[in-house]
């Protein structure tokens, strides 16, 4: 709500209409009508007369208009118009000058109804909705009474507030995520830009949330500390961790941030509709390969990864997503065939071992087998990067070098095994040394196959205008992204790690850890890396499209200097999932670069 002090009365110059209607003869009616004034009856023969004073002041989504009562009959208002449109929600109505008294009611069939008695005036405040106020420009606003009537009156917007909007005022975005601490609530981002257009201090120190038809506050959060915006100021968020965060179910609300500055205080409102949906997170794990040949019993044996234990990604995405997990080949074919719209979280949790389907195999060019893989997982993997960009997908590599190799267990079990001869053998020495053991799988016939694919599967994706990397396991250091992550979801991150240099995107952000095309996590503070790779982004999402690709490039853990930390998976969880989120609110929720 809003309030000023003013130890003048109301000022009859200042754009002021009187409109009476007395039910007289309809020739009467009409000469007032063409002079200006329109009326009605009361109760009895008293007529109402009602002036609407002074510009409509705007505060964002937030108007406020004055109404004087000249009349002899307390007068009910149900409706508000601007434009010839509903106003969405009447906020609050108080006598005026403040302080002031409640001039609200609410009936369950009729919502917010204002009224006004004799000689009162009444400042109504409003929540728009579905439409915009612009300041400078002339709009025409209508009072509906419960008696039948209207009134109609042509006012300026102006923006009057202790608090200006130099760039779009309030918003209240819903990111469709999960509130971990209560899962039926949605978090909620409220943005605002601000000026302090008074000479006392601008405190922002509380959020509230109305029901907008009742008008009944259904929940606040204090801000601790408050923003505070000196005289004159202008205030902006930097950081995510600049936005008021709160969680609420689903419905629709006016959101009412409560401010003071000096002996005055109000609100700054907005309206926020909160779906029941869950932004969805796909995490690709297979662990039955039913594209085999007809007659065939399918393949039940997980495929290979880097991660031995997916669970911790699991149960970390399940705070915030609706998790779909992609256990079936022909479930996974499908997805990257005929794919779901975004944005949405895709990961890959097998990492360098993307599995491909045995049919893009089979139906490859090629006299030798490195021809055909080379040419299958170029398809699969051009397929796939056609999905990032064209259907807002954030797709997350969660550990070493992104599309690094393929995995297929039916040629892996139906072709001789002899990793020096990747000609013929389908398993080749990353397979059968590295991946498949780590993975827990017999070496031969695990699946891993990196022969014909290493770096050129990142450039098949759509990465190609970015070389490959030559350092391995280096010291990396967190930028201020990862700080905003910790102090944001109040999670633990380590502020070195080890990691992998991979595809090297830093011609696009070169020193920044921000562009409109990248957002660097983590960067190589290795002081024996070569000088051409010490400033490499190691941790980080890029633009594709109309997509992003995050590349969580931790070492691997059986190479991980000292050996890896018993806490590995966890941290590669957590790595995972909340760089994923912070791409998403930035790139699609706040629409910040990119």
């Amino acid at each position: 709500m809003i309030f000023r002090l003013s130890g003048k009365g109301i000022n009859p110059v200042i754009a002021t209409v009187i409109i009476v209607a007395i039910t007289i003869a309809i020739a009467i009616a009409t000469a007032f009508w063409l002079s200006g004034i329109i009326g009605a009856t009361g109760y009895g023969t008293r007529p109402i007369k009602l002036a609407i004073y002074s510009d409509l002041d705007l505060y964002g989504e937030y108007f406020v208009i004055l109404v004087k009562n000249l009349g002899g009959e307390e007068v009910f208002i149900d409706k508000m118009f601007i434009d010839g449109k509903p106003v969405g929600y009447i906020f609050d109505a108080q006598t005026y000058p403040p302080p002031g008294e409640p001039r609200w009611l609410y009936q369950e069939d009729e919502g917010v109804i204002v009224y006004i008695k004799p000689g009162e005036t009444v400042q109504i405040k409003g929540v728009i909705k579905d439409m915009e106020l612009k300041p400078g420009v002339t709009h025409e606003v209508s009072l509906h009474t419960s008696q039948g009537f209207e009134f109609h009156r042509p006012l300026h917007g102006k923006i009057i507030s202790p608090a200006n909007f130099p760039r779009g005022g309030i918003v209240a975005h819903n990111t469709g995520l999960k509130n971990p601490s209560n899962p039926n609530e949605r978090i909620i981002l409220i943005f605002f830009r601000l000026k302090n257009q008074w000479n006392d201090k601008l405190e922002i120190y509380k959020v509230e949330f109305y029901n907008p038809n009742t008008r009944e506050l259904v929940g606040s959060k204090t801000l601790s500390p408050p923003i505070v915006i000196a005289p004159n100021e202008e205030w902006e968020p930097n950081r995510l961790n600049d936005l008021v965060k709160v969680g609420f179910g689903p419905g629709e609300y006016i959101v009412n941030l409560t401010w003071r500055c000096g002996n005055r205080g109000g609100g700054l409102a907005s309206f926020v509709h909160i779906g029941e949906e869950v932004i969805h997170a796909y995490v690709i794990y297979i662990t039955e390969d039913d594209v085999v040949p007809e007659g065939n019993d399918p393949i039940k044996e997980h495929y290979p990864a880097w991660y031995r234990d997916p669970r911790p990604v699991m149960e970390e995405l399940d705070k915030y997503f609706d998790v779909i997990v992609i256990s079936k080949m022909s479930d996974l074919k499908e997805f990257i065939e005929n794919p779901p719209e975004g944005p949405m979280i895709v990961i890959n949790i097998h990492s360098e071992a993307l599995p491909i389907p045995k049919t893009y195999i089979d139906k490859a060019d090629g006299t030798y087998l490195g021809e055909k893989v080379s040419n299958a997982v170029r398809e699969w993997h051009t397929l796939i990067g056609k999905d990032i960009s064209n259907m807002k997908w954030i797709w997350v590599h969660p550990c070493g070098y992104p599309f690094w190799g393929c995995a297929n267990k039916w040629y892996a079990r139906t072709i001789p095994c002899d990793p020096g001869n990747t000609d013929k053998s389908w398993t080749d020495g990353w397979g059968y040394n590295y991946i498949n053991p780590w993975s827990k799988l017999d070496e031969c016939t695990g699946g891993a196959r990196g022969a014909n694919v290493g770096r050129s599967g990142a450039s098949w994706v759509g990465l190609s205008e970015f070389s490959g990397n030559n350092a391995h396991n280096d010291l990396i250091g967190f930028t201020e992204y990862i700080d905003e992550i910790i102090k944001f979801f109040e999670i633990d991150l380590p502020k070195e790690t080890y990691g992998w240099a991979t595809v090297d995107v830093s011609p696009a952000c070169g020193n920044n850890n921000y562009t409109d095309r990248v957002i660097v996590y983590y960067r190589d503070i290795d002081r024996g890396a070569s000088s051409d790779d010490y400033f490499d982004p190691i941790i980080y999402s890029i633009k594709l499209g109309d997509g992003y690709i995050v590349v969580v490039s931790l070492a691997r853990p059986q190479w991980w200097p000292g050996g890896a930390p018993s806490d590995y998976d966890n941290l590669a969880a957590k790595l995972t999932v909340y760089t994923a989120i912070h791409t998403y609110l930035y790139r699609y929720i706040l629409n910040i670069g990119g």
